[in-house]
């Protein structure tokens, strides 16, 4: 399996649940059910409890695989976007940017390869403040653009991926690299969902 600390952005579907989970004294995986567009699978993965600490544990991550018979090419410089909605479809407020660029190779994946795409993601509480309980989420892609969404209270929330590559975009790639497909389309993960919560006192 092939990983690479992207670009990539996140949609985060965040939905408020009743009551409120005890931390696990482990890390547990949630991924969601796999989509495939145009013959690549996507499955988008976090840990199933965020919870707020000096090393942060919660992981944001986008498996992608080539179920064709042939190599792909999958660009990854901004082709992932952030979208986050509450339980009522409503979108919740991003803020974020990039003072630096970085540019990204895109990634070829033989028949049956997999990569990984994992930014860095931190949950903290927002303005450093413990005592509101309110937390802001963060997220920064290997470009260095990062992703700001807060507040966030505890709850039950879900985690999922957009990706898009135009045949305008490919055909650019594609002046690069002429022996080898570039995938083209636009695909949106199922949900992996997670439960936000207070960390131990």
């Amino acid at each position: 399996m092939k990983k690479l600390l992207p670009l990539l952005s996140v949609i985060l579907l965040l939905s408020v649940a009743t009551g409120s989970a005890e931390p696990q004294p482990y890390i547990k995986p949630s991924k969601s059910k796999p989509v495939v567009v145009n013959g690549v699978e996507f499955v988008a993965a976090t840990t199933a409890q965020w919870i707020l600490c000096w090393k942060d544990p919660n992981k944001v991550q986008l498996f992608i695989t080539n179920r064709t018979d042939k190599p792909i090419l999958i660009p990854t410089f901004d082709r992932f976007g952030i979208i986050l909605k509450s339980a009522d479809g409503k979108k919740l407020p991003i803020t974020g940017g990039r003072d630096i660029t970085f540019p990204t190779w895109p990634i070829r994946l033989d028949p049956g390869e997999t990569y990984c795409l994992c930014g860095t993601s931190i949950l903290r509480w927002q303005d450093d403040e413990p005592k509101t309980k309110i937390r802001e989420f963060s997220y920064t892609d290997i470009t260095n653009m990062f992703s700001i969404c807060k507040p966030l209270v505890t709850g039950r929330y879900s985690l999922s991926f957009s990706y898009n590559n135009s045949k305008e975009k490919a055909a650019e790639e594609s002046k690069k690299v002429k022996d080898i497909a570039i995938w083209t389309g636009e695909a949106v993960t199922n949900e992996a969902t997670f439960d936000l919560i207070d960390p131990t006192p």
